[in-house]
């Protein structure tokens, strides 16, 4: 799994955090958040690679708390979102598989407008 999280004013990346979280701490930013986090699922799901649709429709948006998370629980995701090596049986890694970022640049993308 792939993961962004991030507060209002601020951006962490945790790779292996396995999804975004959106903090809203202020009363009448609930709306907001969660407009928000449904429009990077929305915007992750259009960059996402289809080759079964399972990734893409392993996204989802739930709100824990204050918080708003957009998880993509797909077992290889975070594998297509970093990239990852290719590794024989014998441990030998024989090559590398580039990354396919898909929730990064939709968060980019909504964070930027």
């Amino acid at each position: 799994m792939a993961g962004i999280t991030f507060s209002l004013g601020e951006v962490h990346v945790y790779p292996d955090a396995g999804e975004i979280v959106l903090h809203s701490p202020e009363a009448g930013v609930e709306q907001y958040m969660e407009r928000t986090a449904h429009e990077v699922l929305r915007r992750a799901r259009a960059y996402a690679p289809e080759r079964t649709g399972h990734l893409k429709a392993s996204g989802s948006v739930t709100q824990v708390g204050d918080d708003w998370e957009i998880e993509f629980s797909a077992h290889y995701a975070l594998f297509v979102e970093m990239g990852h090596r290719i590794v024989t049986r014998s441990g030998k890694t024989v090559g590398f598989k580039a990354p396919q970022p898909y929730l990064r640049p939709a968060l980019d993308e909504v964070a930027g407008s």
